[in-house]
């Protein structure tokens, strides 16, 4: 209309002014209003139909659709093949397949239906497009069967409004509540997940993942190898969607030989505990005396609650069990600032210590890598490795909690500031 196009209206005409305008918006907010009431009513019609047994939507097959919500009589020719196929399954020499060959046997065929219509008739300018779709009466597949041995429409209950089993009055029962459940308890025995339930014997399962979507890679045998194959996610640039055992091991030992120290670096690393220590050792002092001044306030309000514990009851400042929690917290503060002083000069030469055995122990599992089978490796590597990240070029990786500190070596040999020595030993 702003466009200069004009538009018939059925019950009312609107000139092109502000009065116009506004009356337009008044029809059009009754016109909203009129939609949302009669929605309301259809919606709470149709739940306490439901509530009262009535079948309110189509009835499934082997029952008649005739237009009458309250009477949904049984089809002649299929209720009782339908019934048939309950009684079948329930012998349990009957498989849905099977069922499904013998209905196409005996020429059971679902309801004709019309098919879903493509968008260009969706989008075409005649009315009449779906009546112009003929009907088909298509075969019972496995899924129809299934579906039909699992409706307790066929027990005589409908859907209720919160989704609960209602009994009905508007159809009879095709097949005794007993039968129904029996079949139930027989279609739950045959119902397999489509995971394993016991995860096959594969090495490296669950440690390698996609590098840039982190789904994992999951290992399968093919020619008497094992591979490992990942299907990421939509929109993943990670062009690796399979390797074998092999390309993995490979890589793992190039880590390896990466991880430990060299002597190069280890005659750094060692230079560098006696003589940066002193860097360590002074920031230690600097946080002792945080810390002592830290009890001494925490120890000094201590006391001024427990002298003054009378007073801030009757005061009301604190209740009972809040005077309690109080305490308690000052005191587990108090604990904890002490437990921060163990720490000592030897303990931190100890750990550096533990760290230079631990990188001979890498150097001499690097050894026993190259020359050990799949199993073995598996070991090591789950051993060192938390998780591995396959990229296109290399192998990525989270180190286990005891080999955090060779993260960073490379970092602690050259940093001058001795930060990452400080980090070597907090993460020890």
């Amino acid at each position: 209309m702003r466009q200069g196009v004009e538009v018939k209206f059925v019950y009312a005409s609107y000139d092109d002014t502000s009065s116009g305008a506004l009356h337009m918006d008044i029809d059009g907010m009754f016109a909203v209003h009129h939609s949302r009431v009669t929605s309301e009513k259809v919606r709470i019609t149709t739940r306490n139909l439901r509530e009262q047994g009535v079948c309110t939507y189509k009835a499934p097959v082997g029952y008649l659709n005739t237009g009458n919500m309250h009477e949904k009589p049984f089809d002649p020719v299929r209720a009782p093949l339908v019934k048939d196929l309950f009684e079948k399954y329930d012998t349990g020499e009957w498989t849905l397949h099977s069922l499904a060959r013998w209905a196409s046997d005996v020429g059971f065929v679902m309801p004709a239906v019309r098919r879903r219509r493509t968008e260009d008739e969706l989008l075409g300018d005649s009315d009449d497009s779906e009546n112009k779709i003929s009907k088909i009466e298509r075969p019972v597949t496995y899924g129809n069967i299934h579906k039909i041995l699992s409706n307790s429409f066929y027990k005589g209950y409908i859907i209720g409004p919160d989704g609960f089993d209602v009994k009905s009055v508007s159809h009879t029962a095709l097949v005794s509540e007993e039968l129904f459940n029996s079949v139930q308890q027989k279609l739950k025995k045959k119902k397999v997940s489509q995971h394993y339930s016991v995860c096959l014997d594969h090495p490296y399962r669950k440690l390698v993942r996609c590098v840039h979507c982190e789904r994992l890679y999951t290992p399968y045998e093919k020619k008497g190898a094992t591979y490992y194959g990942s299907k990421c996610k939509a929109g993943c640039v990670n062009s690796v969607t399979s390797f074998n055992t092999d390309v993995l091991e490979n890589k793992v030992a190039e880590l390896l030989s990466r991880l430990y120290f060299t002597p190069e670096e280890l005659e750094e690393f060692e230079y560098r505990v006696q003589t940066d220590l002193s860097l360590v050792e002074a920031g230690r002092q600097r946080n002792l005396r945080d810390i002592e001044q830290k009890k001494k306030r925490l120890r000094e309000e201590q006391k001024y609650l427990r002298d003054n514990k009378l007073t801030l009851l009757k005061a009301g400042a604190y209740t009972p069990v809040g005077y309690i929690e109080e305490d308690t917290r000052i005191s587990n503060e108090i604990q904890l600032l002490l437990k921060e002083e163990v720490v000592s000069e030897e303990a931190m030469l100890e750990t550096m210590r533990d760290i230079v055995t631990l990188s001979e122990l890498l150097k001499n599992i690097t050894g026993y890598y190259e020359h050990a089978k799949t199993p073995e490796r598996e070991k090591i590597a789950r051993i060192i490795f938390s998780e591995l990240y396959m990229t296109e070029d290399t192998l990525k990786f989270k180190l286990t909690t005891g080999m955090k500190p060779f993260e960073s070596k490379l970092l602690s040999v050259c940093d001058p500031s001795g930060t990452q020595l400080e980090r070597i030993v907090g993460r020890a």
